[in-house]
């Protein structure tokens, strides 16, 4: 019979449990476990940045309807506060301002190309 117990936070990666039949050759804080975890996280962030990325397509595309250029400082300093005033940690505001800087950054290039796109094809409407 295998009797699994509930392990706290920071002992094993989260979504692991530790079994009280492992063996010392295979610990559930072993190193390759916390590196799958951590590739799985950055996958799953890709596909968030990339999913952020066609949103700032779509704001574009909002954008040239109304008339607007893409940078828009007080929108990117409200963002700023939002993620800044609902970090937990343990990564400190500057960490996740200085994240966010480039995500922000990125996010407004590719707004930009997009927009530029689809004026030189002479409308707003999606490829």
């Amino acid at each position: 019979m295998v009797r699994l117990r509930i392990v706290t936070a920071g002992s094993t990666p989260a979504g692991f449990l530790a079994s009280d039949n492992k063996t010392k050759d295979q610990p559930m804080d072993s190193l390759d476990e916390w590196r799958k975890r951590i590739d799985d996280l950055d996958l799953q962030l890709v596909r968030l940045l990339n999913e952020r990325a066609h949103c700032a397509e779509e704001i574009g595309r909002i954008k040239l309807g109304l008339g607007l250029g893409a940078y828009s400082p007080e929108r990117e300093e409200e963002v700023m506060r939002n993620i800044t005033t609902n970090n937990p940690g343990p990564l400190s505001r500057q960490a996740i301002r200085r994240l966010f800087e480039r995500i922000i950054d990125e996010s407004r290039t590719v707004e930009r190309v997009f927009m530029s796109e689809q004026q030189k094809s002479g409308g707003s409407e999606r490829k």
